[in-house]
């Protein structure tokens, strides 16, 4: 592009930008009514997809740029976080709203962080390396234009960060592929590709720090101890990695500037722009996710002891994996790779009680389909703690003995006595596993003079009771 066009195109923008200003108040005075998103508090349920996608306020596009990638949904899912999927398309700041909505964040300081990362522009690039490692495929060693306004050309380097939230290529490895088998058939590319994807991406990240998950921060450098419910602790990680270190911080004051003068409002923000050209996924024959849906248990369905939990799975070409998820946990209790899709679940690993569970499903391609989720109870009986009662009820206490005698006794238990034993001196001579307990003792098998005696009760649940020993008198 020549100078002159250049100029031609900057002045245009500014004319557009004034548009854009002069008009803002009628465009978004409904919006300015409504209420706005804000951050929800630690651990909140947070709202889906679809009810944030009622919720946008419509507001007009000042970027034309983002147009082809804020029509691009994710595809794949996301190993780290498996409700990041990029699934909404609109302008750049519908699309930051309902980012903002799905992960309980601030709005504004989204679009503020959003301003410092990449002036809200997609195809943004960043954290420029010479090693082609550290780069997604579609992003090679080469030339790059300047990507801000003083910013010079790249030469024999690639971006590793990339889009409205600068997703870096090194550390977020589950924006660009959808598994963990990291190769040509997994990747994606999603945080290329799709502004909703990133975006979601990034606040997936911002909310699981807030919730006070990355304890690992407590194990490296840091400026203050990490902790649940800081926005703007969780801010400055993104930028450093680290919490509240120098960087953070220094991070976090170039935010709150943005958020404080409301930069995306001003006309010299609608001129920001990059020679980036727009980026084209590769054509991918399977773009069909596959179907999926819990068979066992059933919805209101009530459940105990070892089951097993089963789903059905199907897809055009074939399902690689279905891993299922207990209580809303991003974290799969079992994962099956063959079908029948299935596992042996011990329900006394959880309370008793409501619990949900919910299946998913990727092919080959790396496309995935999340099941509805269904919600049963659990019920198991309590754990028997309670120890079988049993008395020697013949010989009596003191009392002698000679010849062949018959011991008895009585036993019993909150549920069932499933034996007892019978002890001279300490040693096990018989056994009776029903009532009346008893055994012949032939006394002469014994020295002359004093001997103890003993029972021992058990239950199904190995609970023992013992009697009070007697003593008796052999002759």
């Amino acid at each position: 592009m020549s100078g002159v066009q250049m100029q031609m195109l900057k002045t245009v923008a500014v004319i557009i930008a004034g548009l854009f200003v002069s008009l803002q108040p009628l465009l978004l005075g409904r919006a300015k009514a409504a209420v706005q998103f804000d951050t929800l508090p630690v651990g909140a349920t947070l709202p889906s997809e679809a009810s944030c996608a009622s919720l946008v306020r419509p507001t007009p596009e000042i970027h034309p740029t983002n147009a082809t990638y804020n029509q691009r949904k994710g595809i794949g899912g996301n190993y780290t976080y498996p409700a990041v999927t990029g699934n909404y398309s609109g302008t750049t700041d519908e699309i930051i709203q309902w980012a903002a909505c799905k992960w309980g964040m601030n709005e504004d300081v989204l679009r503020a962080q959003a301003v410092t990362e990449s002036s809200w522009l997609q195809n943004h690039y960043g954290d420029f390396n010479s090693d082609g490692n550290s780069c997604s495929n579609v992003l090679p060693v080469g030339t790059y234009a300047p990507q801000y306004y003083g910013d010079i050309t790249h030469t024999n380097v690639c971006p590793e960060s990339v889009g409205m939230m600068q997703v870096r290529w090194l550390y977020h490895k589950s924006a660009f592929y959808s598994s963990t088998t990291e190769n040509s058939t997994t990747l994606t590319n999603n945080a290329i590709y799709s502004t909703a994807y990133n975006l979601d991406y990034y606040a997936a990240v911002w909310r699981n720090c807030y919730n006070g998950v990355f304890t690992w921060l407590n194990t490296v450098e840091r400026g203050a101890t990490y902790a649940s419910g800081d926005v703007w602790g969780c801010v400055g990680m993104w930028f450093s990695g680290r919490w509240r270190t120098t960087p953070s911080l220094n991070y976090i004051t170039a935010v709150q500037g943005h958020l404080t003068n409301r930069t995306w409002e001003t006309a010299e923000f609608a001129t920001r722009t990059t020679e980036n050209p727009i980026l084209q996924p590769p054509s991918n024959t399977d773009q069909s996710a596959p179907s999926v849906n819990v068979t066992s248990p059933t919805s209101g369905q009530t459940v105990s002891g070892t089951r097993t939990v089963t789903a059905n799975a199907s897809d055009n070409v074939g399902v690689s994996s279905v891993s299922f998820f207990l209580d809303g946990s991003t974290t799969p209790i079992a994962t099956d790779t063959t079908s029948p899709y299935s596992f042996s679940w011990n329900t006394t690993t959880v309370t008793n009680g409501a619990h949900t569970l919910k299946a998913q499903a990727w092919d080959s391609a790396g496309n995935t389909k999340v099941s509805t989720t269904i919600s049963f109870t659990v019920s198991n009986a309590a754990a028997d703690t309670t120890a079988p009662t049993t008395t020697i009820t013949s010989p009596s206490n003191g009392s002698t003995v000679r010849r062949t005698i018959t011991v008895r006794a009585n036993a019993s238990d909150n549920i069932r006595v499933t034996k007892v034993e019978f002890l001279v001196d300490g040693v096990v001579k018989a056994t009776d596993t029903s009532s009346p307990y008893s055994f012949s003792w032939n006394s002469g098998t014994v020295s002359k003079g004093k001997h103890t005696l003993q029972t021992r009760a058990y239950d199904a649940a190995g609970n023992v009771g013992y009697s009070t020993v007697i003593s008796v008198t052999v002759r």
